[in-house]
């Protein structure tokens, strides 16, 4: 029996963001919606990284010399490291999602075995690997919204070799519990 659903889709690994529609059958998983290519992705990801890092510098280089110039330089920097992640992520999804429509498609689409789902997270822990450093100053307060409305899991990517993370939110925590139970195969935790 194929189960439809919505969700919101966190901006992590899996490159998905905004609303996608969901599709389980009793083998299979499928997401679709605006995902990010690779390689466009990474631009985003990793321009923020070298500004947090250049934050960083800058904040304790202010700290080191008491000098107020370098704090203003580490606040400028934390402000654009905010910029380039609130346009990236306001932006590059939805411009996706416009061509997508204009072109007539329903967005991406990947599809993968209920088995090859590992990993399996309610609420926090949906920021794993780089994205977690990276929008650390975030993570708190998207942890109190994830609170059992978000399912986060490791599958395959299906454009790139290897596993991602998804980090799916629903509107209730009955969806969320739904969709937790729908993609486990028992052996997940």
């Amino acid at each position: 029996m194929l189960e439809k659903m919505q969700a919101y889709s966190y901006r992590v690994q899996g490159r998905f963001g905004s609303v996608v529609d969901i599709e389980v059958d009793e083998t299979n998983l499928s997401i679709i919606g605006s995902r990010l290519s690779p390689g466009l992705y990474n631009v985003w990801l990793y321009s923020q990284a070298v500004v947090l890092v250049a934050f960083v510098f800058a904040l304790i280089t202010s700290i080191a010399t008491w000098s107020l110039i370098w704090l203003l330089v580490a606040l400028g920097l934390f402000a654009i490291h905010g910029g380039i992640g609130g346009v990236g992520a306001g932006c590059l999804w939805e411009l996706e999602k416009l061509i997508q429509f204009g072109e007539g498609q329903k967005g991406n689409e990947v599809t993968f075995e209920k088995p090859s789902i590992q990993d399996i997270k309610v609420g926090k822990g949906w920021a794993r690997g780089s994205i977690a450093w990276i929008i650390a100053p975030y993570v708190p307060g998207i942890n109190k919204m994830a609170k059992d409305m978000a399912v986060s899991f490791s599958a395959p990517d299906g454009i790139l070799p290897g596993r991602t993370v998804y980090a799916l939110h629903f509107r209730s925590k009955e969806d969320a519990s739904k969709f937790r139970e729908l993609i486990s195969t028992g052996d997940s935790a």
